[in-house]
């Protein structure tokens, strides 16, 4: 489990300063094996949630990217074992898939820029929370 968020405001800029962070980040292919750096082609998953500033996740919820508003999420399914205890919520998440092109790196008309990358980013106004589930690959 980590906490910091200097690779989660590299990775996902838009989103601001982040606090509260938890999240988990490992090779999706290489899961249990005893390697210490990414082999070709590997794909890096994180996954985890955090705290935006306020203004922030406001500004998110009211914006429209490529003109669509949010609309709520169906509920979180299987959620890391380590991360469960710091989601009190399974409801109440908000989703805009031409969010979720911007916070990757994608273009303001919704074309992806970064191809390398796929991935999720949910938000909860009433807890003030963004989850992240993002896997990036490294060719």
């Amino acid at each position: 489990m980590r906490t910091d968020t200097g690779p989660l405001r590299e990775r996902f800029a838009l989103l601001g300063e982040l606090s509260d962070a938890h999240w988990l980040g490992y090779d999706v292919d290489g899961a249990g094996k005893r390697e210490t750096v990414p082999g070709p082609d590997s794909r890096i998953r994180m996954v985890g949630v955090a705290r935006p500033a306020a203004d922030a996740l406001r500004a998110a919820l009211d914006s429209r990217p490529n003109g669509e508003r949010f609309e709520e999420a169906a509920p979180l399914g299987t959620v890391p074992a380590p991360l469960a205890p710091h989601l009190p919520e399974r409801t109440g998440w908000q989703e805009n898939t031409a969010y979720d092109l911007l916070v990757l790196g994608g273009g303001e008309d919704g074309a992806a820029v970064n191809d390398r990358a796929d991935g999720r980013f949910l938000l909860h106004e009433g807890r003030g929370l963004v989850w992240f589930d993002a896997v990036f690959l490294y060719a």
